[in-house]
């Protein structure tokens, strides 16, 4: 009669048996981590109110408009090329007897400045800052535009001041490499000398 004698040892698995387990068992446990790692969807972005994600280069002049209009300087800073950004005011500012309010305006000394201007709003007014703009032109490249925008703006200052400034603005917008748009620089331009510009509205030059 056939079969296992008494005393008889228990087959011992082949070492290839035993390989094949421990990759089964490896198999096992980084499928599991991936699926732990795969539990939580991509987060979306966060929505802000008055804010869009600049994925296009019109969008940075309606955020830079809106953030004005809510003198949100979180939201107005968004809009510019930390790294990169300079603003030029007009040349007969520049060259005049206050040039030195113009001087080496980077983003730094545009947070300054339009801090401060936020800063001095009369915020009991109906509307502390109204600003209209308007595209003129744009020349567009593969991944910078060039938008050409006449503006209106209006601020009232605490104390009852009412400012107004009217002109022209060049603002030159690039794609970084994320696919979002920042305003790498703005060129204002006085176009009525019996009028403000934005340049004097920020610099406090009125």
């Amino acid at each position: 009669m056939s079969g296992v004698g008494e005393g008889a040892h228990p087959a011992i698995p082949s070492a290839f048996a035993l390989k094949s387990l421990s990759l089964l068992i490896c198999a096992f446990f980084v499928l599991s981590a991936c699926s732990l790692f795969n539990l939580r969807e991509p987060e979306e972005p966060e929505e802000r109110e008055g804010w869009e994600y600049p994925d296009e280069p019109h969008i940075v002049l309606d955020n830079l408009r809106n953030s004005y209009m809510t003198y949100n300087i979180g939201n107005y800073l968004e809009c510019f090329d930390s790294t990169r950004f300079v603003f030029n005011a007009d040349e007969d500012l520049l060259n005049g007897p206050r040039g030195y309010l113009y001087e080496n305006w980077d983003f730094e000394k545009e947070k300054e400045r339009t801090s401060a201007l936020f800063n001095s709003l009369d915020l009991g007014s109906l509307y502390p800052i109204l600003l209209n703009l308007s595209i003129d032109n744009a020349d567009t490249f593969v991944d910078s535009v060039s938008f050409y925008v006449d503006y209106g703006l209006t601020v009232n200052i605490s104390g009852g001041r009412t400012v107004e400034a009217r002109g022209k603005s060049l603002f030159y917008i690039k794609k970084d490499p994320t696919g979002l748009w920042h305003i790498i620089r703005w060129d204002d331009f006085k176009t009525d000398t019996s009028a403000l510009s934005w340049a004097e509205v920020k610099a406090g030059d009125y």
